[in-house]
């Protein structure tokens, strides 16, 4: 073979390798077309929080009065500047001994019913997942810090697990609905309305793990003395 042959072929080798290493970087189509995956492997999508609402309900309400004894009570003596009997015309109001009562507070009791309307595409609301709505710490509501009379609606982390009664299946949309129990509020002189926006999500387990919804929503909640 003459050399001119020989330099001839190598430059076509050279050429082939350059090709090849050109388009290790192209794949045809997408990676799951080369290396399908297994069929154990499932894509979740997480729940989504669509909308939520909340609302107060009463249960009882009581009032609470303060009991004050001492000269309170006042009344008309009609014979106080009179030098003999009553008829002188010349009387005067006298204070003697008594107790009275004060209104001081009402205490009211009442749930804070919350209703969520969630996507759930991947069955996470599935009872075996313990799914569960978590309300975080309440927040004050706009404008409420400007308003004396009206005081945070106190509300602290807390998980409300979900019942099969909780939950009305649509398909992949499902309407929650669960219950805050045994609010007690305390309306007074300085406390005459209660508020507050409470911020909710989905947590459920998966594969051992705790997961959340993909969004949290944002209720917000009052009400005053009645």
């Amino acid at each position: 073979m003459g050399r001119a042959l020989r330099r001839g072929i190598a430059s076509l080798l050279l050429v082939a390798v350059g090709l090849t290493a050109g388009s290790c970087a192209f794949f045809p189509g997408t990676l799951t077309k080369i290396v399908p995956p297994p069929d154990s492997v499932i894509v979740r999508v997480p729940p989504t929080i669509l909308s939520c609402s909340a609302s107060w309900i009463l249960s009882r309400c009581e009032d609470e009065y303060e009991t004050v004894c001492g000269y309170l009570c006042r009344y008309w003596d009609p014979c106080c500047d009179c030098d003999h009997g009553c008829d002188c015309g010349h009387g005067c109001w006298r204070w003697r001994y008594c107790c009275r009562q004060y209104w001081v507070r009402k205490h009211c009791w009442g749930d804070i019913a919350i209703k969520l309307t969630v996507a759930d595409p991947s069955d996470d609301l599935n009872l075996e997942k313990n799914p569960r709505v978590r309300v975080f710490d309440a927040q004050p509501a706009p404008g409420s810090a400007a308003s004396s009379p009206t005081c945070l609606l106190t509300v602290e982390q807390t998980d409300i697990p979900l019942s099969v009664t909780d939950i009305t299946d649509n398909g992949e949309t499902k309407i929650v609905t669960v219950r805050l129990r045994d609010i007690h509020l305390v309306f007074n002189s300085s406390c005459s309305r209660y508020a507050a926006r409470l911020p909710l999500r989905i947590v459920f387990r998966d594969c051992g793990k705790e997961m959340a919804s993909l969004n949290e929503c944002v209720v917000s909640i009052e009400y005053s003395k009645p």
